[in-house]
């Protein structure tokens, strides 16, 4: 989901506004079957078993990170859920961001029972998000309630625990590749 009008068209009409390496490929070979773009955050969101938060955090005036952009879409996201959903936040943010995300959720509306909230600020870099996504060396999670989804325990089954922090787990992927290419 983009809210960008250019971008989304761009995307729409098979083109990769977006530079990063091996994206126009995997667009192209996955658009239309497992990728499907959208100016909607609500279709977004009811469409997806995981909701990846990534804007900008850009520094306030005092050097903190400016929450609104996230705070704006945590609104839109508590107004569109329709089952159970894990919230990610992508975005480099103080630490608790993940309780934070959660509280305006639900003083929005959201169920509390319908989402988890977990926080991967390195997961998808900035030039090498497509490589950082087929081969992570990370991810963080955050309290997902048993039953953990089926989706989301094929993913962390390959992981272990390396430090647990304020709720906020810290996991390594047991077999990642030594190559980082696809």
């Amino acid at each position: 989901m983009d809210n960008d009008p250019a971008k989304y068209a761009a995307l729409a009409r098979g083109k990769c506004p977006i530079h990063e390496e091996h994206l126009p490929e995997l667009l192209a070979r996955h658009r239309g079957k497992r990728l499907v773009f959208s100016d909607s955050l609500s279709a977004a969101v009811q469409a997806s078993r995981a909701v990846f938060i990534a804007v900008g955090t850009p520094p306030t005036h005092d050097g903190e990170a400016d929450l609104s952009y996230v705070d704006l879409v945590a609104r839109e996201i508590a107004g569109a859920l329709n089952d159970y959903k894990v919230i990610v936040g992508k975005s480099t943010v103080p630490v608790y961001t993940s309780d934070w995300v959660r509280r305006v959720m639900v003083l929005n509306g959201a169920p509390a029972d319908l989402f988890d909230v977990a926080s991967n600020p390195e997961f998808l870099r900035e030039g090498t998000a497509v490589t950082d996504f087929l081969y992570p060396d990370r991810m963080s999670s955050a309290r997902i309630r048993p039953p953990a989804p089926t989706w989301y325990e094929r993913f962390t089954s390959r992981c272990s625990t390396a430090a647990t922090t304020g709720g906020q787990t810290q996991l390594r992927i047991q077999d990642a590749l030594p190559s980082r290419h696809p």
